[in-house]
């Protein structure tokens, strides 16, 4: 078959397998990275409780890792990438500055270590259940039609470029002079999941050397063009979710790590993060207005000018305290790289101050499967985190109707079950991701389970969800695999040696 890739049909099965040196690498960057890891911790000018609590999480988070970079968890690393992203949300924010985390004790920084750990621990020895063998010798995977393989990019690349006009004309405010609200869910969830599954496929493929020279140019200027008008709308969380699900997608394919670009990544968002609260100042509350595609270029110049100006100069002295502190709450509420203030609130608070809440965030889970045009009174998709929010006296109700702030799954748990339902999370999560990982080995590159497969590594840097939003994100992303199953895909038997 003459194709605009390889005949699928003859690829190898997806099955993670590495040689004896590319094994040693991986293993080999892991001691790097824990060795940072623990220096960076124990060097920390913190308190002793609250390094030994750092400590604590830094060792359960990387765990899973090691067993996978060992080939003693076989697959996807789909629950290693999850368990790493608690390092930078709860581990790292105890020895840091972040006044939130600070107004605790150490004693409670180490309450809430043993929590995230114990929940890492149970989470790991079940996952590890699943994926300690491959079990699978010879199956049927759904993969591309015969002339699908001249489809694949085509039709990955046009999601990515629907991502794009959504961005644009959500920054522009145009996207709701377009559509009504219901559709604009719809377009949202659409081009949210089939974005991501193309970037981590495309730059698998990438890695694979799949593509001809022509697909990976025009891979990567629109991925360039999607990450310009990204950071157009001053979200850099965004920007760093792209670059990191397409680091690991080229990182699946080529059995490297994508170190150059990882690293000038940190550094561009880490330069623009320093003028991010003057730009976002200006832009949101001084000028109030929509930016549009022409001002992309002024945006991203101011930004720059404002992160040069604060390099060494205190932001009083550019914005004023006054302005500063409100920043600093807006940005408390609205972008937190650390969530671990979350747990340790309902770690202090709940079963004393509060009761329980016994289930009541879970309760709405079956409201938001029902899609809002059949329902158009539907609730809102962060509704677990609002009501969070005004239960502890973050917000109050009018409040959460522009400004969300994120929980993440473990101090939902928390609030409503304590530590045992952190413990029951680490069961649910740990078979969830095991039993997936599981169900995918062996897959051919872009079969169906692949897909599935690349739903629950998407979802591992979303730390800051709820149960409610997690759920939802997976069924509209199943509904958009599934269609795309049916539409492209047949079944082809696969001889797996295993």
């Amino acid at each position: 078959m003459t194709s605009q890739f390889l005949d699928f049909n003859q690829t190898q099965p997806l099955s993670l397998s590495l040689s004896a040196k590319q094994k040693g690498l991986f293993l080999k960057s892991f001691w790097i990275v824990s060795a940072l890891t623990f220096y960076t911790i124990v060097t920390a000018e913190a308190d002793l409780f609250s390094i030994v609590g750092a400590l604590i999480i830094a060792v359960a988070a990387l765990y899973p890792s090691y067993l996978w970079c060992c080939d003693r968890g076989k697959g996807l690393p789909l629950f290693p990438l999850l368990a790493i992203n608690f390092l930078f949300t709860y581990g790292f924010p105890l020895i840091s500055d972040n006044i939130k985390v600070q107004e605790y004790s150490p004693t409670e920084h180490l309450i809430s270590s043993l929590i995230v750990a114990s929940f890492l621990g149970v989470a790991t020895f079940t996952w590890m259940s699943y994926v300690q063998k491959n079990p699978f010798k010879t199956i049927r995977y759904l993969c591309l039609k015969e002339f699908g393989a001249t489809q694949v990019f085509p039709f990955f690349i046009t999601a990515l470029i629907l991502r794009i006009i959504y961005q644009v004309t959500f920054n522009s405010g145009y996207l709701w002079l377009i559509f009504p609200g219901s559709i604009i869910s719809l377009f949202r969830a659409m081009t949210g999941s089939t974005s991501y599954l193309a970037i981590v496929t495309i730059s698998y493929l990438l890695g694979e050397k799949l593509l001809k020279k022509y697909q990976a140019f025009l891979f990567l200027t629109v991925m360039a063009v999607l990450l310009f008008v990204s950071g157009g709308a001053l979200y850099l969380n965004v920007v760093g979710t792209y670059i990191l699900i397409g680091s690991v997608g080229w990182m699946l394919g080529s059995k490297r790590i994508p170190w150059r670009l990882l690293l000038v990544s940190f550094l561009i968002i880490a330069f623009l993060n320093i003028g991010k609260g003057a730009t976002r100042h200006y832009y949101w509350n001084v000028r109030n207005s929509s930016i549009q595609p022409s001002e992309y270029i002024q945006v991203y110049q101011d930004w720059i000018n404002n992160s040069l100006e604060q390099i060494g100069q205190p932001d009083e002295d550019i914005l004023g305290e006054e302005i500063i502190e409100e920043q600093n709450k807006h940005s408390s509420l609205i972008h937190r790289s650390s969530v671990v203030q979350m747990l340790l609130k309902v770690q202090t608070e709940t079963g004393t101050e509060r009761p329980y809440l016994w289930g009541k965030t879970y309760s709405i889970i079956p409201q938001l499967l029902i899609p809002r045009f059949l329902n158009p009174n539907k609730i809102r998709g962060g509704s677990a985190n609002h009501m969070l929010s005004v239960y502890y006296g973050l917000q109050s109700y009018r409040q959460t109707l522009t400004t969300s702030i994120g929980w993440g799954l473990l101090p939902e748990a928390y609030a409503n079950f304590g530590w045992l339902g952190c413990l029951g999370l680490g069961v649910f999560l740990g078979n969830l991701y095991g039993w997936v990982t599981r169900w995918s080995m062996n897959a051919s590159t872009l079969s169906f389970r692949f897909l599935v497969a690349l739903i629950f590594m998407m979802l591992a840097f979303r730390t800051e969800i709820t149960m409610g939003i997690f759920v939802s994100v997976i069924f509209q992303s199943l509904v958009i695999v599934s269609a795309i199953r049916m539409l492209f895909m047949k079944t082809v038997r696969v001889n797996n040696q295993c």
